[in-house]
Order: structure tokens, then sequence, then C-alpha cells
């Protein structure tokens, strides 16, 4: 029956929700038009005020260098007095230059004067001594190459340091000083206290959202009016856009990020002419636009209101038609419910619905009634898993049905055949197949299984595997015969031979009688092995699961198929080392299994034409990724292998490569539902190059584990 579902068309609510999407829209654009506006405008002041803060520090730092350039000039006429004798007027300089050292105006710590061999001359400090500074680069780069003339006069301004003198942090400011006869006579060094100059930079903003710098031209900061203790000394980013301009000996206003605070900040660099320092005043970009931000923040509030506004509006709008929806949709899902069960009902199988909890924990939800059907149990029946479990007599693959539910929440999908015995006794195959629908947040996992009575697919399996065998007995009845009748001529001959001599002496020829006669009682042994072997392969009815060995499979089979394989002139090598353990399964399908696969290995070996006829089986104990340990079961023969488009469809029902009449295509896909059967795998390959020929294998369980002649209930989840 076809659900139909009747659904109004709900154009007016995507219009009113596009409408209140555009109105939205417009404006949020109109609010970040505006946002755009104000921040340029923020911009624009941040960078004028840091313009202004950076020109009134370059006037600054300007003045500063005045007074050290004034003091510089104070050394040298000191030094020229000195050259003249003139002691008092040398003093009275140096009595000067202390009284400003004294002071600390200009952050001014230190006057000194230096030798031409680069010892302290003269210094400010109380209690100086001659100390050699010829190692210091505002020294050194102020004396004379050797063979050259005197060094050019020019300011140098030191990185911050150490003075050896005043033993305090300061930035030397150095030139050189000359004799009047313009040699080279020292230097004088003027040392200034950086941390003074941070507080001089420091008054000059009105506020604490800029920050002002004194740059050497190489990137260091000599001077900062923000954290001077920690600042002082480090270097600029070598590829920040500051950086670029210094060392191209521009100056500008530009935005960046800064090299100490890694932070967006709006910066005013100038330069100092006429000397290597550079002033820059700095503006956090965030602290410039506060004001924006709480403007922003009030933009934005306004717009998440008018969208709730309009949502609002638009849901009231649509309010009044929400009963008439619901009740429509309420009577449309239960039409498809009553069409759904109709559906299930329908269906040759019975459709369940379960829940496996957290721990474990597993409960039916939902049955088809046809499970009553099926099983003879009722829908409230069904909730009692265990009692359900308890009357499953055997499964394929046996150990599936433990763990069924919890194993197909982990890894998706499971099939697992089961023999089922219902309350009246009757037994039903059943096909169980599960699979995992969600998870829910708690952890609880939802599943869906199906029933399905294969028990008609599996009598119609049984008929055909007993087919198979009158097909394979057809097969090998010539070689059989002649197996049986070689036997059989000599007992015949022997027993006339026996009875010739009896006739003829007597007595006499009972020892030679005897002799013959347990040769004919040996001979007939063999028959009847063969005679008997014939009987139990022929049955119907292979028997239970049980530990089997694999040398008597492999002497059961090789000694049904060993006529053929001769008459074939196949050699079979035989590798079973002893000590294997005993297999779980059937000691019959074992033998048909192997039958089919040394048949074969046998045509295969004929319709290569292949110059060496053998067939190797071998068994060896193997470990298996998901099983553990097994018994890997191998027959390889050295015919031309498998082709490769074959080998996909090796396994398929009726899919042969035997011409017509002569193949039904149904050997291997019985030797499948057979291992399968059995808890074990076939496959198939061939063999590495060299080797050459196919090889099929078969994976068998050691009997060490509990054989499943019951299923545990209480594992059954």
């Amino acid at each position: 029956m076809p659900l139909e579902i009747s659904q109004r068309p709900r154009h007016g609510l995507l219009l009113g929700f596009a409408l209140v999407l555009l109105l939205i829209g417009a404006a949020h654009l109109a609010v970040e038009a505006f946002l755009n506006h104000e921040r340029r405008q923020a911009e624009d002041a941040g960078f004028a005020e840091a313009g202004r803060d950076a020109e009134a520090a370059r006037l600054t730092v300007l003045r500063t260098l005045d007074a050290v350039e004034a003091l510089g000039q104070l050394v040298r006429e000191r030094q020229l007095l000195v050259e003249r004798g003139n002691r008092e007027g040398a003093a009275a300089m140096e009595a000067l230059a202390r009284t400003v050292a004294t002071r600390r105006a200009f952050g001014i710590l230190q006057v000194s004067a230096i030798a031409p061999d680069g010892r302290v001359a003269w210094s400010s400090v109380e209690g100086w001594q001659p100390v050699d500074l010829s190692d210091r680069p505002h020294i050194r780069t102020h004396m004379p190459d050797p063979g050259g003339g005197p060094p050019p006069d020019r300011l140098f301004i030191s990185e911050p340091l150490v003075g050896r003198v005043s033993n305090l942090q300061t930035l030397q400011a150095s030139r050189p000083v000359y004799a009047a006869d313009g040699s080279f006579a020292g230097i004088s060094v003027i040392s200034l206290d950086p941390l003074d100059l941070a507080q001089l930079l420091g008054e000059l903003l009105p506020d604490d959202r800029g920050v002002i710098s004194i740059i050497r031209n190489d990137g260091t900061f000599l001077s900062r009016s923000r954290e001077p203790t920690t600042s002082i000394g480090r270097r600029l980013n070598p590829t920040s856009p500051t950086m670029r301009m210094v060392e191209a000996g521009e100056e500008g206003n530009l935005r960046t990020r800064g090299s100490l605070g890694g932070r967006d900040i709006l910066a005013a660099l100038r330069r100092l002419p006429g000397t290597p320092l550079y002033v820059a005043a700095n503006m956090d970009v965030g602290l410039v636009q506060t004001a924006n931000r709480r403007l922003e923040a009030l933009l934005r509030a306004g717009e998440v209101a008018l969208g709730l506004l309009l949502l609002g509006a638009l849901g009231l709008h649509q309010l009044r038609h929400q009963r008439e929806r619901y009740a429509q949709a309420r009577a449309t899902a239960e039409a498809m419910q009553r069409q759904l069960a109709q559906v299930l009902e329908g269906l040759p199988g019975s459709a369940y619905r379960a829940e496996l909890g957290v721990g474990g924990q597993f409960r039916f939800l939902y049955a088809s009634s046809s499970v009553t059907e099926l099983t003879g149990l009722s829908c409230s029946q069904m909730q009692g898993l265990p009692a359900w479990l308890a009357r499953i007599e055997a499964a394929e693959p046996p150990e599936a049905i433990h763990g069924l539910h919890a194993r197909a929440a982990r890894e998706g999908r499971q099939t697992v055949d089961v023999l089922f015995r219902r309350p009246d006794g009757v037994r039903r195959w059943l096909r169980i197949t599960v699979q995992p629908v969600r998870q829910h947040a708690d952890g609880q996992i939802e599943l869906v299984g199906y029933l399905a009575d294969i028990t008609e697919q599996r009598e119609a399996l049984s008929a055909m595997v007993n087919s198979a065998k009158l097909a394979t007995l057809g097969e090998m009845a010539t070689g059989l015969a002649h197996e049986l009748n070689q036997p059989v001529s000599i007992m015949a001959l022997a027993a006339e031979n026996t009875a010739r001599a009896l006739r003829r002496h007597g007595a006499e020829a009972i020892p030679d009688a005897l002799q013959r006669m347990e040769r004919i009682g040996s001979l007939a042994q063999r028959a009847k092995g063969i005679i008997d072997h014939l009987r139990a392969f022929g049955r119907t009815d292979p028997g239970p699961l049980e530990p089997i060995s694999v040398q008597e499979a492999v002497a059961g089979a090789t000694l049904l198929v060993g006529a053929a394989l001769r008459e074939a002139e196949v050699t079979v090598v035989l590798d079973l080392p002893d000590g294997l353990p005993r297999v779980r399964g059937r000691l019959l399908l074992l033998e048909q299994v192997l039958i089919n696969l040394l048949l074969n290995a046998r045509d295969a070996l004929l319709e290569g034409r292949a110059a060496v006829r053998r067939i190797t089986v071998a068994a060896r104990l193997a470990e298996d990724p998901a099983a553990g340990q097994c018994v890997l079961l191998t027959v390889a023969d050295s015919g031309p292998g498998i082709p490769a488009e074959v080998l996909p469809r090796l396994f398929e029902p009726f899919f042969t490569t035997k011409p017509t009449g002569q193949g039904t295509g149904l050997g291997l896909s019985l030797c499948h539902g057979i291992m399968r059967s059995l808890g074990g795998t076939i496959s198939a390959a061939n063999r590495q190059a060299g080797q050459g020929g196919a090889e099929s294998r078969l994976q068998l369980q050691p009997a060490a584990a509990p054989m499943p002649a019951a299923v545990p209930a209480a594992t059954g989840a």
C-alpha cells in the first residue's frame, strides 16, 4: 500500500523568513558602514595624537642633545685650558660640569674626558679612577686608525650599558676632542640615564593610551616611557615595517604590530637630524577604539533585538496555523503508522526493534506480530531474552550467537543462522540479521533486526550437498571399481590356489593355506574399509560438531579419490606434522570439502597440461588477527593457476569455467557454505612466482574451545 502524505505549502513562511533575513541584513550593513566610518575617524585622530606626541618627544630629545653638545664643548674647552697650563680655568670648567651632572638635568649622569689611550682623564663622579675604556664601542669608534688622519667629528650614541665609573645603566654620548693644533686629544663622554629619559618622555603623554620610545638606527630601544626596565636594550623585529623605515632613513605614520607588546598600534616615527636617533610615539589601537567598541556593543545589541523582534513577529504570525498543522501532522503520522504496520505484517519474516544499554543490558522494544508464527512466542514472551535464547539448539557460525547484538552495536551488521525449537516442539532454521540504527546521547544504541524462516533453503542446500556427494561418487566410480576389483581378484586367485593345494597335498598344504587365508582376510578388510567409507560418505546426516583429526579427514579423502588421482598420474604429497590439535568440525563434511578441492586440482592439472602433476596437502598452526590461533590446511597444485578475473567469483553459486556439461558450478560454493557451518573459512589464491599453481586455504578452529552444544542464554545479547 503506498504511503500518502499531504503537506500544505509553506511558501508564506519561507517568504516571511526571507523578508526578516533581508531586513536584518540591511540593518547589519548599515551598522557596519557606520562603525567603519567611526573606526576610520578614531584611527585618524589616533595618528594625529601620535604625531603630536612624536613631535613633542623630538623637541625634548633635541634639547637633551643640545645639553650634551654643550657639555661636550665644555670638555673640549677644558682640554685647551689644560694644554695652556691654566689649571684654574680647567678647574672652573670641571666644577660647572660637576654641577650639571649632580642636578641630573636632561637625564645627564656624568661628564668624562677620555685620554687618547682610552683611559679616563677626568670625570664628574667623585673618586673617579683612570679606568681603561678603550674596549668600549663609544670609545673605539673615535680612535684614529694607525697611520691615518684624525677621526671624524661626529656624535655617537651607545647601546645601554653599565658605566665602569658610575656603575649605573647608561647611554654614552661621545665625540672626539681635538688639540689646538688639530690633533686627536681624546674623547668627551656624556653619560645619560635612560630611566630619567623615560620619565621625561612619560611626562609628555596626557594619558596611558600611548608610549614614546627613543630608537637607535640599528633598531635598539634606548629609552621607553612604559616598562623601561624590561624594554631598554631590546630591538625592533628585523622584518617589521618600522624597522624597514628606520633602515631606509624615512619617517612617517604607519599601522603595525608592536615589536615588544605584540599588539596592533598606530605609530608616528620621527627622525632626529644629524643624529643616529629616532623617536616613535605609539597609540594602542584597542585603546583608541575603546569608545567605538562600546558603541559597537550597543549597535550589535540593537541588531540582535531587531532580529528577535522580527522573528517574534513572524512566529506570532505562524502561531495561528500551529494547531492546524499539528493536527494534520498527527493524523498523517497515525496513517503512516497504520500503513507501516500493514507493510511489516505482509513481510515473509518478522522485524523487531531493540535497545542495548551502556552496561550491555538488552531489551526488546517492538516486534511485528508475525514473530508468533515464526517462533511460537508472543511479543510479550519475546521480552524474556534468556528464555528465548535457551530455545536455540545450534548456530552457524557456531560462536556467532554469543553477544550477537553487542557485536552488531560495535561492528555493524551481523547475520547468524540458528536452529530454533518452538514451544510445540517443531524445529525451524531462522536467519537473524541485526543492524545498529543510531546511538542516543546517553550512550544507548538502538538496533533493528529481522527474523526469516530459512528451513526450506536449508533443506534445499542439504539436497544440493547430497547431490554433490552423488556426483562425486559417480565421478570416482571407475577408480573405485578398480580399487575394489584388485583385492577381490587377488582373493579369488588365492582361494583357488589354496583349494588346489589342499586337494593335492592334503594336510601338508595346511601351513601354506593358512598364510593364503590370512592374505585373503587382509585384502577383505581393505575392501571392507573402502565400502564402509563409501557408505559413511553417502550418509545424509553428517553428525554433530565434534573434535576431529585433520590427518583422518585427509586420509579419508585421499582414500576415496586416490584411484582417480593415480589414473590421472597425479602425485600427492602430504605434509601433516605430528602434534596438530584436533579441530572443531564434522569429519564427513571436511572430507567432502577436501575431495572437491583435490578433484578440482586434478582437473586443473589435466587441463593445463602440466609437465609435473603434483598436489601438496599441508597443515600447520597459524595466527589469525581476528580469530586467534587456528589450524591452516592448504591444498596446492602445480598447475597453471587461477585467472585473475576468475578469483573474485570463485565461490559464487553456479559459476564455473569448465565446458558445458562438465561442471555445475556448485562445488566451491558448497565448500564455502560447509566451512561457514563449521565456523571456519575458505579462500583461494595463486601461489608465489616460481612455485606456480593455485592454493586453497582452509582455516579451522582448534577444538580446545568449548563446543557450542547449547547456547547459554545469559550471553546472547
